[in-house]
């Protein structure tokens, strides 16, 4: 309803500037003379910038045409009188041109000639008024918007009643100020009056929303008081009952401009130690500093002092934009840590920037002034002194010190390598504070995985990561900002890291053990079983020959045995050669038909098949007591399977020894289990052994099963096989 309220005082407005006559002619001032571009002189010739010396109709009335007809603003004359003549005058160029008008031009040659001025129907508005009226209707929208959201709320209200103020002054302001050369007396005064009224309503507004936003700093008494007198002042000023008109409508908006940023700097002092307060007196600070500075400073003061105005008033209004968003965006506090950070942007950087350009065109004027020894100190002061101590000046002004990503990387890789968790918990904290120098970190923060900001930006929720719980850090920056989404994006970068760097960490432990796990396997199985052959020879030559062979396993230890993939009858011919040579040094007789049954294994599957028959053999020479080994291999549906049964005594590995805890491996539970196994024929207890066995063939992808009968021990090994190429 607001906004459709707003829209049809914007069809009003036009309507009237609609109705007023337009000649599609330029008029300007040229000194103490008139210029107009466009006169013209026959039906199909045009002029451009001929001196208009007066305005005229066929019955005889005449008057003469001065820059003070085109005044844009009539408060802006030195007196009453002077405005009384200037409606006075407007009101009689205004019926000249809705009767029969006509222009006393005079062209280069000195020659004067009269013009009939025929009005063009479908003229249309030039820019100011349309850029003025936009500009009245978007402040409008914006403050009725967010009255709209929360209507009971005070400030929101002051702020929509701002909004109705500057559709009245803009909106009628636009009428007259964009006129193409005279409005009627009675319209220019009645559009005066509200252009009046409205611009004292902005500032009556703003002044009693300062006053209790972001804090209450004044009562209410002193808040209806300021509210009377400046309304009072104003109806006076309407009434002509001051003594003059500087005093009364551009005194009042003086006077509403330093009462509003006396405000301003009042509720900066109420704000410390509240930075949500203070992040939205930024917002608010941006738009009164730099909106209301420079419309005073380029549409108002050059006036007073009787200097010609930097911006014409039609487009100054344009400045008054920037505090109604800057109010906005203050008043909405819900949003205020997504665009704090921009607060600082545009605030502290157009104070700067103004600050370091004087100080540049200062030091390259100084530097100018001494010509070539000038130029030749200039090459060498500004880039290796001036440059870098201004950019730090200009940092440490501004405020804008940045997280260094290298101390990031330094405080996150140091807490990844830190040996106990509890340090690590130390360093990322520790790492948390140097990038957003919280006023406080806390535990919890709930079950989130990403970053957030809460409670307006006062608080960051960082999610638990590296065995770290979820903290909270509350207040930016040492308590003198909110967190902003720059802030949010950075700590969950750092969150990414810290939690790659675990998992690396993680996998590098992992791998640590696992190798562990494999030398431990490698000495058991394979370097036991070669210097058990040691201890089983007689001769010099056979032990040479195993002890050489054992530095050969130690190095494939050391190496991690890296090999090629293998055919099947390879890998289990060179086991059966090994086999052999150890059982007949033992004394034991070995049955095993070679058979070459098709495929590859691959090189995990080697060494998991050879260690495994190597241990087996090593238990039968060690606790078996047997006389006779049978091993026999079939190979169905792309599995080969390696039995081995002796006729030994029925007993575990390691039988009549200490029995071992084993080495279990955490990544593959099933497989390292140490678990008891319930034989059809009876029960046995594994040792090491069988437990390596068992992992190094399930790690190859297969099955390691066996048990104790009444007439010996019996070892089944069951692999996956590969297609040959």
């Amino acid at each position: 309803m607001a906004l459709a309220m707003g829209l049809l005082v914007a069809f009003l407005l036009i309507g009237i500037a609609r109705e007023q006559p337009r000649f599609d002619l330029d008029f300007a001032a040229a000194g103490e003379s008139v210029t107009v571009t466009g006169a013209p002189v026959t039906s199909s010739t045009r002029v451009a910038s001929v001196r208009a010396l007066a305005i005229t109709d066929g019955a005889g009335a005449t008057i003469a045409l001065t820059p003070r007809a085109l005044t844009e603003e009539p408060n802006f004359l030195p007196d009453f009188p002077a405005i009384e003549a200037f409606m006075a005058e407007q009101d009689g160029i205004a019926r000249i041109l809705r009767s029969d008008p006509r222009i006393v031009v005079q062209g280069s040659d000195g020659g004067r000639r009269t013009v009939a001025l025929q009005p063009v129907a479908e003229a249309s508005l030039p820019f100011p008024f349309w850029y003025q009226l936009f500009v009245g209707l978007a402040i409008y929208a914006i403050s009725v918007w967010l009255w709209a959201i929360a209507p009971g709320n005070r400030t929101h209200l002051y702020f929509a009643l701002s909004g109705v103020g500057m559709l009245m002054s803009a909106g009628t302001a636009a009428i007259y100020s964009s006129r193409e050369l005279a409005i009627g007396a009675p319209l220019f005064r009645i559009l005066g009056i509200f252009n009046e009224v409205g611009a004292s309503l902005f500032g009556i507004a703003m002044i009693n929303l300062f006053l209790v936003y972001p804090r209450r700093i004044a009562g209410r008494r002193l808040a209806m008081a300021l509210t009377l007198l400046l309304g009072a002042w104003t109806a006076l000023a309407a009434a002509r009952a001051v003594p003059n008109p500087d005093f009364g409508n551009n005194g009042t908006t003086l006077v509403e401009m330093a009462i509003i940023l006396m405000a301003v700097v009042r509720q900066y002092v109420a704000t410390r130690g509240d930075p949500v307060g203070r992040s939205a007196l930024r917002w608010l600070g941006i738009g009164t500093v730099i909106g209301a500075g420079a419309f005073l400073g380029t549409a108002t003061l050059p006036l007073l002092f009787d200097m010609p105005a930097l911006v014409d008033q039609s487009m100054a209004f344009g400045f008054f934009l920037l505090i109604i968003a800057g109010i906005a965006m203050g008043l909405r506090r819900d949003r205020l840590f997504a665009v704090d950070g921009l607060s600082y942007s545009v605030l502290y950087y157009s104070a700067i920037a103004i600050t370091f350009f004087l100080i540049d065109v200062a030091l390259l004027y100084a530097l100018g002034s001494q010509r070539l020894a000038g130029l030749m100190t200039g090459l060498v002061l500004f880039p290796l002194l001036y440059l870098p101590l201004r950019d730090r000046a200009i940092d440490w002004v501004a405020g804008t010190q940045k997280a260094d990503p290298l101390r990031i990387l330094e405080d996150v890789t140091r807490m990844n390598f830190a040996p106990a968790e509890q340090e690590r918990v130390a360093l990322w904290r520790q790492g948390l504070d140097h990038a957003f120098r919280p006023l406080a970190i806390e535990d919890g923060g709930g079950g989130a995985t990403t970053v957030r900001l809460e409670e307006d930006g006062t608080v960051m929720a960082i999610p638990a990561v590296a065995g770290s719980p979820p903290l909270r850090l509350r207040l930016a920056r040492r308590g003198r900002s909110l967190f902003r989404q720059q802030d949010a994006a950075l700590a969950q970068r750092m969150v990414a890291m810290a939690a790659h760097a675990d998992t690396q960490r993680t996998a590098f432990e992992r791998g640590v053990v696992v190798e562990r796990a494999r030398v431990a396997r490698d000495l058991h199985d394979d370097l036991a079983a070669r210097l058990m052959d040691g201890l089983a020879q007689d001769r010099v030559e056979g032990l040479r020959a195993t002890i050489r062979n054992a530095l050969v396993e130690v190095r494939a230890i050391v190496n991690g045995r890296a090999s090629a993939p293998m055919p099947v009858a390879d890998a289990l011919a060179d086991a059966r050669a090994e086999a052999a040579e150890r059982l007949e040094v033992a004394g034991i007789a070995l049955d095993w038909t070679p058979v070459a049954p098709p495929g590859l294994l691959a090189p995990n599957q080697v060494r998991a098949l050879e260690s495994s028959i190597r241990e087996a053999i090593t238990n039968i020479v060690r606790h078996s007591g047997a006389t006779q080994v049978r091993v026999e291999v079939r190979e169905d549906g792309g599995e080969v399977t390696l039995g081995i049964h002796d006729n030994g005594r029925a007993a575990a590995d390691g039988a009549g020894q200490k029995a071992d805890t084993g080495i279990e491996e955490a990544g593959i539970a099933n497989a390292a289990r140490d678990a008891a196994q319930d034989g059809a024929d009876g029960p046995f207890v594994p040792g090491n052994g069988l437990r390596n066995v068992r992992y190094r063939i399930a790690s190859a992808g297969g099955q390691a099963e066996a048990h104790a009968g009444p007439r010996g021990f019996s070892v089944s090994l069951r692999l996956p096989v590969g297609q040959s190429a």
